[in-house]
């Protein structure tokens, strides 16, 4: 049960936390079905009360919004492993990492797409158990993304919040790493990264790769 509950729950934030595409209204109305089935009143409260905020905007203001959360500020950014490794060697290796787990699941990413995108995460996470595992691995970067969120009074918030909430506890292990994390900041070191530079995008949408 807790398995579904929590496949349900990664599905809906995973739509909830992408680009707004052409489909944008059908696919919120897909996500609002999708919460009926979810068993804890806050968690479906929260994600409901978002996919009416998001549908009240329409699509193009939900496209600006969105880019102006999560593409502005590496602070905000959906792509994880930024936040522990920085602009690394170690991302890399992080990244290519990643790739291999979602061929060894069958998970196809979209030409375009970085493996640590977080609804790419989130999706791994509602078709596996070893998904969910790599999810809560991202754990410090997760709450941080959560707190960031929180700050600006963001809607979204409650999308994270509900990604943590599903994954339970923070462990102590975590919580040290998210305040090194927050005191010291990710690594850098503009180097490493290359096999996995994303060509060919949207301007809009090329912020904080």
């Amino acid at each position: 049960m807790k398995s579904r509950r929590n496949s349900i729950t990664f599905t809906v934030t995973a739509a909830l936390l992408t680009y707004p595409a052409e489909e944008f209204e059908t696919e919120l109305k897909e996500a609002g079905l999708l919460c009926q089935a979810i068993p804890n009143k806050k968690v479906r409260l929260s994600l409901l009360g978002t996919i009416d905020w998001l549908a009240g905007l329409g699509k193009n203001n939900a496209r600006r919004i969105y880019v102006e959360t999560f593409d502005f500020s590496k602070k905000r950014s959906l792509y994880l492993t930024y936040f522990t490794h920085g602009d690394t060697r170690e991302r890399g290796s992080a990244l290519a990492s990643l790739s291999a787990l979602y061929k060894e699941t069958g998970l196809d990413l979209a030409e375009d797409e970085l493996p640590d995108f977080l609804p790419a995460l989130l999706e791994f996470a509602s078709i596996s158990k070893k998904g969910e595992s790599v999810l809560n691995g991202f754990r410090p970067a997760l709450e941080i993304l959560s707190s960031e969120l929180i700050k600006i009074s963001s809607p979204y918030a409650k999308v994270a919040s509900a990604i943590t909430h599903q994954l339970g506890p923070i462990p102590k292990h975590d919580r040290i790493n998210i305040a090194k994390i927050q005191i010291k900041g990710p690594p850098t070191e503009l180097v490493g990264l290359q096999p996995y530079t994303v060509s060919g995008l949207d301007p809009e949408r090329a912020g904080t790769r």
